[in-house]
């Protein structure tokens, strides 16, 4: 006889309503993420490999396996597990999943299924409480395609205002991006950031004049905090952000102080002009595509000859730049701008933690100043212990200088403030892969896949991972994956050292000769022309690769310290004089 309920923690399964229930209150969760939890709580004796629970949830369908992690994430985030936390559902790398908490049954036939349930009623939250929030981008009505950036850009603005509470905790922008797009329901969002409130609208624009209707609810229940509406003259923009941002914080019941009182309606340029391309450079650079890019550095540069002192719109110049790097721009050209912006934008506001936290990306990746970098990390965390992207690039700069459990705990830390990034994911996996930890950056790596399965790296971190293991199979069909979702010269490159490392050199010599082909759109970063070189046991190649890194100013250089697929080189003379040149010793 099949039991009529499960229960582990205070969680509660009804098997015939299919509800979850948590101390006694109904939990928010999708059919499949349910029929998931069912299946690996009838299962909870074994490992259920990922085909099989695939076969299970669509017996009828052929469905990628995104599908499955996707469904993975939302159950955890229902279930409450921290990132780390494997209380219920332990993920076993190239297999698949098994639930772990411990678990009782209720059967029909069971004389105390009557009894009263033991359950408590859910307390009802205290406003006060409320420390964590998100600011979803607002919902256009009647969207023209020149304003097409303002939802975005006034959520973008109301995140910079709120982060500066430090009662607060508010998500960054890059954790609600993907809302933006969607019609999401603010409860349901709420608990996938992991908050406690959250600040939803709609916002129209009719020629100089806004429309905006804003609330906030409770994700603990849905209830309304605060709302409000807004007609006002677009030259008034400031204004109308200032009296949301107080009437948040009032609606909180968080006391202020003068000091947090300024920050919080404080305007880094008077000219509105000036802010509204502000707006539409934060917009175009979150799009990561090169024509958002090249679009995002025409608006930064269009506000700053509005308002040369307008010190957040370097800021955002330093951004674009850096982010082109990874992607689209030489590293040699692109860096030396990005820290030109960022020393403008400390010079103008030193207060400004994301200008330090852009200087210490400079110092790292185009100065090879490593005492320098890590003091100006410090300074933007001292600024504003909140950022979670100074805690990931910090985190990443431990990694480079082998520093693995600090740059683990930085990652942590960042996961904690972004719990819906993928690149922290990857990072932490990166973490692990340095260290030379492979079976844990794979199971870091699939985490960040199930965090976003449409996120080219997380897929190339876990090709990486599998590379190292032997697996090669593995290995190459994870860099098609992700190849799939972005043809960058990286995922190329490790696709041919995976054919290298399987005996397949001339698969691999064929990639290699591809990407030294002129006229790519995209910057073939040396290092990685080096790295193919050393998996085919070419290493006078490998080493003239390198210097031509070197002179490039190759943003990969740095991890020539902890790189383990270099390591095949090191005991050459020629890789201790590498490291002297990049300022790294072993």
């Amino acid at each position: 006889m099949k039991p009529r309920e499960y229960a582990f923690d205070d969680f509660r399964i009804d098997v015939a309503k299919r509800r979850l229930l948590r101390a006694g209150e109904p939990v928010a969760l999708i059919a499949k993420a349910f029929d998931l939890l069912l299946v690996l709580i009838e299962h909870r004796d074994r490992v259920l490999e990922k085909d099989e629970l695939m076969q299970r949830l669509w017996p009828e369908s052929i469905v990628e396996e995104s599908n499955l992690t996707q469904n993975v994430f939302v159950l955890r985030k229902a279930l409450g597990e921290a990132p780390h936390d494997h209380r219920y559902i332990v993920t076993v790398p190239r297999r698949g999943y098994r639930f772990v908490a411990e678990v009782t049954e209720v059967r029909a036939a069971d004389t105390s299924a009557a009894a009263p349930s033991p359950y408590r009623a859910r307390a009802v939250i205290e406003v006060s409480a409320v420390r964590s929030l998100a600011v979803l981008p607002f919902k256009q009505l009647n969207p023209q395609s020149e304003d097409e950036y303002l939802g975005l850009g006034l959520a973008d603005a109301l995140i910079t205002q709120l982060s500066n509470l430090r009662q607060l905790i508010t998500r960054p922008t890059s954790s609600v991006l993907k809302y933006a797009a969607t019609a999401a329901d603010p409860v349901a969002a709420g608990r996938e950031l992991g908050v406690e409130a959250l600040l939803e609208g709609h916002v129209q624009k009719a020629q100089d004049r806004l429309r905006l209707t804003v609330q906030l609810v409770s994700v603990e229940d849905g209830a309304p905090l605060w709302a409000g509406k807004f007609d006002a003259e677009l030259t008034d923009i400031f204004e109308v952000q200032d009296t949301i941002s107080e009437q948040v914080a009032r609606a909180l019941a968080l006391k202020l102080n003068d000091a947090e009182q300024q920050r919080l309606t404080r305007h880094h340029t008077a000219n509105t002009g000036a802010y509204q391309l502000y707006l539409q450079g934060r917009y175009y650079d979150a799009k990561l595509t090169y024509a958002g890019l090249m679009k995002a550095i025409e608006c930064f540069n269009q506000a700053i000859a509005l308002d040369p002192h307008f010190a957040l719109a370097y800021v955002g110049l330093a951004e674009v730049y850096f982010h082109g790097t990874t992607f689209y721009f030489a590293p040699k050209e692109a860096l030396p701008r990005m820290k030109e912006a960022a020393a403008k934008a400390a010079a103008m506001d030193d207060t400004l933690a994301e200008a330090h936290t852009m200087l210490a990306v400079a110092k790292m990746n185009l100065d090879w100043d490593w005492a320098g970098a890590e003091s100006a990390y410090q300074d933007a965390l001292k600024l504003d212990p909140g950022q979670a992207i100074a805690h990931l690039w910090f985190g990443w700069y431990l990694i480079l200088m082998g520093r693995h459990d600090q740059s683990i705990a930085e990652l942590q830390q960042a996961i904690q403030l972004d719990p819906l990034s993928p690149l922290a994911y990857g990072f932490l996996g990166s973490a692990w892969y340095f260290a030379r930890r492979f079976d844990e950056s794979l199971a870091h790596a699939e985490r960040a896949v199930e965090v976003e399965p449409h996120y080219w790296m997380a897929h190339w971190m876990v090709g990486n991972c599998d590379e190292r293991l032997g697996r090669w199979p593995e290995a190459m069909a994870a860099c098609e994956r992700a190849r799939a979702l972005n043809d960058s010269p990286i995922i190329k490159a490790t696709l041919a050292t995976c054919y290298a490392g399987a005996g397949k050199k001339r698969k691999a010599e064929q990639l290699l000769a591809e990407l030294q082909q002129p006229g790519s759109p995209h910057f073939v970063p040396p290092y990685y022309l080096a790295l193919i070189c050393a998996a085919l046991g070419e290493t006078d190649q490998a080493f003239a690769w390198m210097d031509k890194a070197v002179a490039a100013r190759d943003e990969n250089l740095p991890l020539l310290k902890v790189d383990p697929r270099v390591d095949g080189l090191r005991a050459d003379p020629r890789f201790a004089d590498l490291l002297r040149r990049v300022g790294l010793t072993e």
